[in-house]
């Protein structure tokens, strides 16, 4: 089975500095070994993975190179940021989507400029 595995830095400017985290946004049935794995290949602290959910827009699982965590702030906003802009996400406003998490089912905005592109994701932990 052949993933697609994104590096991508979150709070960054311009596309510089930031925190790096995984996106991995087809994992298909990938165990827990094998997404810790990625995570330790990619050399960032944690990896989302996005699966279909029933209770949200999406499912996120995020792993760290050692363990399943419940929540990571970086790979939500990284994970998001690329969900946009792979479906092309155009919107004159805020766009709300929810993931499904070990946390909880937690809004995720996505904040766009005038123009209509993706500007900063923010999440929200309840």
């Amino acid at each position: 089975m052949k993933i697609q595995a994104l590096k991508v830095n979150s709070f960054t400017s311009k596309g510089t500095g930031g925190n790096p985290a995984g996106v991995v946004l087809e994992p298909g049935e990938l165990t827990a070994f094998q997404m810790k794995k990625i995570s330790r290949i990619l050399q960032v602290s944690e990896t989302a993975y996005v699966f279909p959910s029933n209770l949200a827009d999406f499912h996120v699982r995020f792993f760290s190179p050692a363990v399943e965590v419940d929540l990571c702030g970086h790979a939500t906003i990284a994970t998001f940021t690329v969900l946009a802009k792979k479906q092309n996400t155009k919107s004159k406003n805020v766009l709300i989507l929810t993931q499904e998490t070990k946390a909880g089912v937690l809004p995720v905005k996505l904040h766009f400029t005038n123009a209509g592109d993706l500007d900063y994701v923010l999440m929200q932990q309840q």
